[in-house]
């Protein structure tokens, strides 16, 4: 089961993500925050991070403490790095023609609750619409209740079921939005 990113852990390792001085700090910083939110074995890397960033096809959205989006746009001219002290969440869509899968959205869990998600949901639901994305896929743990409200509140139902998806012996779903 994910381990939930109690206030305290998350203070005590603020000074671990806070301070973007460059790409790397970035992509460190979101592979921090997506260890502290899953399970380390499915956590992605600062490398991982990286390269999603430069795939031209992937584009998404990064949440500041106070409440701000800076979209992580998919036009290489605007790509720039994201200066936030106080990231708090983000999400990332990878596109291909006209169908787009949502490859991970965190909100760190004592911002969870506060309408944040449904913030990044909107943006990448916007941008996709400016792409041309008519359908929208994304898997999800099937005990995380909120993640799974939060995407039906979005249109999102469930396709399939994948038995012992991830690590700790979960099944995830997948789920399908029109836009």
């Amino acid at each position: 089961m994910q381990k939930p990113l109690s206030m305290r852990r998350f203070m005590a390792k603020a000074e671990d993500v806070a301070g973007i001085k460059n790409n790397a700090d970035f992509f460190e910083k979101l592979s921090k925050l997506h260890a502290y939110a899953f399970s380390g074995a499915s956590a992605y890397s600062a490398q991982s991070f990286s390269d999603l960033y430069q795939d031209p096809s992937v584009f998404g959205v990064c949440l500041d403490g106070d409440g701000q989006l800076n979209f992580l746009s998919d036009n290489e001219t605007e790509r720039q790095v994201v200066k936030t002290e106080n990231i708090i969440g983000f999400a990332f869509v990878r596109a291909c023609l006209d169908e787009g899968e949502i490859l991970t959205v965190l909100v760190a869990h004592p911002y969870q609750r506060r309408g944040y998600g449904a913030q990044m949901m909107q943006a990448l639901i916007d941008k996709a619409h400016d792409r041309n994305i008519h359908t929208l896929f994304l898997e999800v743990d099937e005990i995380n209740f909120a993640a799974r409200e939060l995407y039906e509140r979005f249109g999102f139902s469930i396709l399939s079921r994948r038995e012992n998806y991830y690590k700790v012996g979960h099944n995830a779903l997948v789920m399908r939005a029109l836009l």
